[in-house]
């Protein structure tokens, strides 16, 4: 498709402008802000409704020499195209400004824009013109055909990649193994586990080793520090005894403990040392008993005094309670007229304060400076007095509650309550002294163990001891030393226990080393497994690379891809770098000159052009910086920036460069010299 004629209107700071293609190739020469860039956007808006500039929210609208945008106005753009078939094509937007007015006013007011939309002059919706230019040609594709920079430099790399493989063909994983004999082991590798006909990709596989390797290193890394760890628990069995004899030695010092525990509890006091345990009891029991009725006879007799201090209990209660009633009280009304006494001391100076304020108006009026008249003056006067009149009343009716009338009936108040906190101290002093008295004669008795009764069950509890403990001193002489010699088995079975445990630690900790070494040399085994998965991986990259290289390569004359980037570690990552031809070389797109970019971007576009089956003018900004022809079979619209040219001037330049009729490159420019050592394809 190729521009036939474009026209603008009110167009982003173009009154009017009309270019005369005529599907030839042209070059629009001006000085910086001439609008080269403005009719680049127009086509681009038209196209596909962005700015060729990748401006966001971007607007035709004018902006003023203020800085603000020019309303009223309808900003057109119209393009006529022939189609690849030779019909015409004629599009049109008009970008416009909405003014309503409100309801009850007279006034329009600004609500927003609107889009119009045609297709050879029929008015169509903004979703059909735009499913119209889709048909055409998508947006995607329609930005690399018409900006030979997008592809390049806009696109991210994984979107390059896909449309070159889309433009070439990928290579099958089956592909490249099959053409290099040393791959032949991968598939034994891309076998998924538990299958024998489903297979990974070479991609997922290297995935999957190289996270499977990373394992297995820290795997490797930890494993001796656990070995070393388990060897040096292994505990010392030098100085124990064999052990073969632990078991037979254990069951013999068992065997002779229990035979001295049953002997110990076999042996039993005889019938006269019972009873004179029995005689024990019997006096201990007699002891309580004496002490019981000891204790009710005091209680009984001291009844009456005990009676007295319950009575004298609650009285004291309740006098306490009236003298911190009365404390209260008289705190209370002691804050109370100290706070009348300011109060009034406060009203009495406020009061003297108004009652000496005099009225200190002004006499001029503050409009005019005339003096105010004899009424003005009166009535201000007048007002001055109500209003000192008003505040002396206040403080008159706001004294009446602390006046010295109120104070001395608080202060009378005051009186009677210290007398009565005095009634009350006086009555809680002579009720403590009375409560003290009654307590003092009942404290006075002699305990139980202070009596004649104790001291004769006591020492007849002492005797009867003195008998039991003489008897027993044998038989507890033998106890005793029967329960050493238990004491010292079973320390001796604790030893032996010990040595038999050290022995079975020892040995699960030398099956435990066993066990770490075997999974040690089993981890190495599968390192070394994923270490070569990961080699074949590397060398498929490297034979894709080669395959990929050469079949997207072909299909272009000068600009080159590089697929895959070295790494310092060895491997490959996938890229999708633009390589722009030098004299010396390869440089990368973004190390590359402005004229290397261009063509590098040409070339591409007219690759994919060809791909695609859809031609679009490739509008070129800068255009001023190529020496020579640009690599394109499209139509090519050149903005060149010539500080000569204030207005816009159009230079008519014919057909395409890559069509046949078009004369070899010349000089010693890359492109000239890739194109004369291979010609473009088709």
């Amino acid at each position: 498709m190729k521009l036939i004629r474009l026209e603008l209107q009110d167009y982003q700071g173009l009154r009017t402008y009309t270019l005369d293609a005529e599907g030839q190739n042209v070059s629009i020469h001006g000085t910086n802000g001439t609008g080269k860039t403005t009719i680049a956007n127009s086509l681009t808006w038209l196209l596909f409704d962005k700015s060729y500039t990748g401006e966001k929210n971007y607007t035709p609208k004018t902006i003023g020499e203020d800085g603000q945008e020019l309303h009223h106005l309808d900003h057109r753009a119209e393009a006529t195209f022939q189609r690849d078939d030779g019909s015409q094509l004629t599009i049109a937007k008009v970008f416009r400004e909405v003014w309503k007015k409100k309801r009850g006013s007279s006034t329009e007011e600004f609500s927003g824009h609107v889009t119009d939309a045609y297709i050879d002059g029929v008015p169509v919706s903004t979703s059909e013109y735009k499913r119209s230019m889709e048909a055409i040609c998508p947006p995607d594709r329609a930005k690399i055909l018409t900006d030979p920079r997008y592809f390049a430099k806009t696109l991210h790399w994984e979107e390059r990649r896909a449309i070159l493989l889309e433009l070439c063909g990928d290579v099958t994983d089956a592909e490249v193994i099959g053409a290099a004999p040393d791959l032949a082991d991968l598939w034994d590798y891309l076998r998924k586990p538990g299958t024998a006909d489903q297979y990974y990709t070479v991609g997922e596989f290297g995935r999957i080793a190289a996270s499977r390797k990373a394992e297995l290193n820290r795997d490797l890394t930890i494993l001796p520090a656990r070995i070393d760890e388990v060897f040096k628990s292994i505990p010392d069995t030098a100085d124990l005894p064999p052990e073969d004899t632990i078991e037979d030695t254990l069951r013999s010092l068992e065997q002779e403990k229990a035979t001295l525990q049953a002997q110990t509890t076999a042996m039993t006091e005889d019938d006269h040392a019972q009873a004179l345990h029995r005689q024990v009891a019997e006096i201990d029991l007699q002891i309580t008993r004496g002490r019981v009725a000891y204790l009710q006879a005091i209680d009984l007799r001291h009844r009456t005094e005990n009676e007295a201090i319950r009575e004298l209990g609650k009285t004291l209660a309740g006098a306490e309670a009236a003298m911190i009633a009365a404390e209260n009280r008289v705190r209370l009304l002691t804050d109370q007229i100290e706070d009348m006494r300011r109060e009034r001391e406060g009203l009495l100076r406020r009061h003297a304060e108004v009652k000496a304020r005099v009225w200190t108006g002004s006499t001029i009026c503050a409009a005019c400076g005339q003096p105010l008249p004899e009424d003005r003056l009166q009535e201000a006067r007048e007002t001055f007095n109500q209003q000192r009149s008003r505040e002396l009343g206040e403080i008159n009716q706001a004294g009446q509650l602390c006046s010295k009338a109120a104070i001395e009936a608080k202060q009378q108040d005051l009186d009677a309550a210290r007398a009565d906190l005095e009634a009350a101290q006086a009555q809680r002093d002579q009720l403590t002294a009375e409560l003290a008295e009654i307590r003092g004669a009942v404290t006075a008795d002699p305990t139980f163990e202070e009596t004649p009764e104790y001291a004769a069950l006591n020492a007849q509890r002492a005797a009867v001891a003195a008998q039991l403990a003489q008897r027993g001193t044998a038989a507890d002489e033998l106890k005793a030393a029967q329960n050493a010699r238990v004491g010292e088995l079973a320390a001796k079975i604790r030893e032996v226990q010990t040595a038999q445990l050290t022995y079975a630690t020892a040995r699960k900790r030398r099956e435990r080393l066993a066990e770490l070494a075997e999974q040690e040399k089993e981890l190495a085994r599968e390192y070394e497994r994923f270490d070569r998965g990961v080699f074949l991986c590397e060398a498929f990259t490297r034979e894709k690379v080669a395959m990929l290289d050469e079949r997207i390569n072909s299909r272009f004359t000068a600009v080159r891809f590089r697929l895959f980037r070295q790494q310092i570690n060895g491997g490959l990552a996938d890229c999708c770098d633009v390589l722009c031809p030098t004299t010396r070389g390869l440089t990368p797109y973004d190390s590359a000159n402005n004229a290397a970019q261009i063509q590098a971007g040409a070339e591409i576009a007219s690759a994919l052009s060809r791909h695609w089956g859809i031609t679009m003018p490739l509008i070129v900004d800068n255009a001023e910086s190529i020496v020579g022809c640009i690599p394109t079979q499209a139509q090519v619209i050149r903005l060149v920036v010539d500080e000569q040219d204030e207005r816009l001037r159009t230079v008519y330049e014919g057909t395409a460069c890559g069509a046949a009729s078009v004369s070899p490159w010349t000089g010693r420019s890359p492109w000239a010299q890739a194109r004369q050592r291979s010609p473009s394809r088709r």
